[in-house]
């Protein structure tokens, strides 16, 4: 089997796409299949970038752009997103192998890119599989436009097979074809590289919410539930996307009676983020109850539960069928009271049997090495 992964853009620096991204290529190589990423042009501005490596000594990778970091100049900067467009096409030309299974691998792409590589896929003799981790473009939300309305109604059908995150985007994509042939993938992980991170921090007295700006609403329910709970543990805050918004969480939290004990911080080594995660008293985790969330399973799960510190959390969506009261604290709804309430209580608990519980959910099920045989198999039948 040859797989030639493609979609993203900045392999292999990114959260949680690329993340998904390398776990995946890991786990196919791990398992026996050739897997290749090709990344079209780089987005950030970091002239130290490589065009091409093998990513942790395993995951080789090639930017199809001449410059694969994001050039200042506006006009060098389109060139450079054009001829990678076109050298893309010539690497996948490139990397075919004769007398193979060849699989063009790709992430939820605009629905354009999605018929191009089904054209590419049936020009050049591939597989297309298409991985999907999460439905945008519904309920009305700001991302919601007509490419994502393709996406989610065309989809299932340019491609030999998906990846699908939850039970709700089988359930959808299934009564889009009937025949669809997928497997399940939720959240991924490497448990045991994330269990062999020594904390870099002594700071132990902080509940920690990670997130994109784009979930702003999440983060302001956060911050409000914060203001409810009792005591001096602090806030911890990591937030990346637009300097601008981040601007405005934190003048509001200047504007808060607690805000000495919020602290917010972006663009960290993945070493010190975990390294927060495993000091935190408890990792938060809010699903507001739309849809999309139901439709989603946040990546960042995986990494919580491997850190060992506790997960608070509300139950909605993928994350109820595989936590419990067992082995997370779950609200009963999406509300700020229910919230702070949980966050008090884990603050002030022996967690030792909840934390034990959610690692093994992790190793079981989130772990790379065995999600990965299941993305085989699928190869195998399509």
């Amino acid at each position: 089997m040859n797989v030639i992964y493609i979609g993203s853009n900045g392999f292999p620096n990114g959260l949680a796409t690329i993340q998904r991204q390398i776990l995946i290529a890991k786990g196919l190589i791990q398992n026996g299949v050739m897997c290749r990423v090709i990344t079209r042009f780089g987005i950030r501005n970091d002239k130290s970038i490589q065009r091409k490596g093998v990513y942790d000594g395993l995951v080789p990778y090639i930017c199809a752009a001449p410059i694969p970091y994001r050039p200042k100049n506006v006009f060098k900067r389109n060139i450079n997103k054009i001829l990678g467009n076109v050298n893309e096409l010539i690497l996948i030309r490139k990397y075919k192998k004769k007398n193979q299974v060849n699989v063009l691998l790709g992430i939820r792409s605009s629905i354009i890119r999605t018929f191009y590589y089904r054209m590419i896929s049936i020009l050049f003799g591939f597989k297309y599989i298409i991985d999907v981790n999460e439905l945008l473009g519904i309920e009305g939300d700001d991302q919601g436009n007509m490419n994502h309305l393709l996406f989610n109604k065309y989809s299932s059908k340019l491609c030999d097979g998906m990846i699908l995150i939850s039970d709700y985007l089988i359930r959808h994509y299934k009564k889009k074809k009937n025949n669809l042939k997928y497997v399940k993938i939720p959240i991924i992980c490497d448990v045991k590289g994330i269990t062999s991170i020594n904390p870099i921090v002594k700071d132990d007295n902080f509940l920690l919410y990670c997130s994109s700006i784009s979930y702003k609403e999440s983060i302001m329910f956060v911050i409000n539930s914060f203001l409810k709970v009792e005591g001096c543990v602090k806030l911890k805050l990591i937030i990346s996307g637009s300097e601008h918004e981040i601007q405005k969480v934190e003048q509001y939290i200047s504007l808060c009676s607690k805000s000495h004990l919020v602290s917010i911080e972006s663009d960290i080594p993945y070493n010190k983020l975990i390294s927060y995660y495993k000091k935190a008293k408890g990792l938060l985790i809010p699903l507001p109850e739309t849809i999309q969330h139901k439709a989603r399973f946040p990546h960042k799960i995986g990494e919580y539960t491997s850190s060992k510190s506790p997960i608070i959390s509300n139950k909605w969506g993928e994350l109820s069928n595989y936590f419990d009261n067992t082995s997370a604290y779950l609200a009963e709804k999406y509300d700020e009271v229910e919230f702070a309430r949980l966050m008090e209580e884990c603050t002030n608990s022996d967690n030792a049997d909840i934390i034990k519980n959610a690692y093994k959910i992790a190793l079981d099920n989130f772990d790379y090495n065995i999600v990965s045989k299941d993305i085989v198999h699928l190869i195998e039948e399509v």
